[in-house]
């Protein structure tokens, strides 16, 4: 172990980064390559009354457009299924997806993204997670005890799954201690920054392999979600990191 800790660690891929020369997914570029832009949600908490997307199928260049009434309903997630892939009834959060546009190319796309209306019925948010498990605060999953993997017995308002962690007899644990401290910790969300934009890139090729160049640190999750999505076989599904 001597040998390892506190010695310094070169990084094989330090010199194409430094460099700039280094290949993300968003610098591949493919023949007949069709690019994507999103219609998202401009309200946090949302009834969605209507999506028309007539005036952006019509616009030249636009060769798809995806809503959640033309596509499969598909639910994910990582406890349990809350997640779809667009919103129908309900946006739940500033930035929830309602569309997909697929055109000749990005600037065309993001024209059609914005010729696409949207009508809303406002409803009241809650911006703090204290706020959102009072008893009276506004319920963001109606259809939460549907949900696959959510157990309707936990379910209280806006909290979907509960759990206690104890080890022994902690009532005398309390009694026994010199001194009990009882205290609230809080601390700013923290991200890394990232070199490479966020961006996917999809090869479907004759014999139905999917090729996906993404990115992403989880590539197996990815993969198995887009053969259960596209109801194909794991093994012809490749993700690239």
């Amino acid at each position: 172990m001597g040998l390892v800790v506190g010695t310094s660690v070169s990084r094989i891929d330090v010199l194409e980064k430094a460099l700039g020369s280094g290949k993300f997914a968003a610098d591949i570029q493919l023949s007949s390559l069709l690019h994507g832009k999103l219609r998202l949600s401009d309200h946090a908490h949302a009834r969605v009354l209507s999506v028309d997307t007539s005036e952006a199928e019509r616009l030249p260049g636009v060769k798809a457009v995806l809503t959640a009434w033309n596509t499969p309903e598909y639910r994910f997630g990582s406890e349990f299924q809350d997640q779809t892939l667009f919103a129908r009834e309900k946006v739940l959060h500033r930035g929830s997806v309602l569309a997909a546009v697929a055109a000749v190319d990005a600037e065309t796309a993001e024209e059609a993204v914005r010729r696409i209306r949207v009508v809303y019925d406002p409803l009241p948010a809650v911006m703090h997670v204290m706020e959102a498990i009072k008893p009276d605060a506004p319920i963001l999953h109606e259809q939460l005890a549907t949900y696959p993997g959510v157990n309707p017995a936990h379910i209280r308002g806006n909290i979907c799954s509960q759990s206690m962690v104890a080890w022994g007899d902690v009532s005398e644990g309390f009694r026994q201690a010199d001194h009990n401290f009882e205290h609230t910790f809080t601390t700013s969300t923290v991200h890394q920054g990232y070199l490479e934009p966020m961006a996917s890139v999809a090869q479907f090729e004759p014999g139905g392999k999917l090729t996906l160049w993404t990115s992403t640190q989880g590539t197996y999750v990815v993969r198995s979600r887009l053969a259960s999505l596209l109801g194909i076989p794991l093994h012809k599904v490749r993700v690239i990191v």
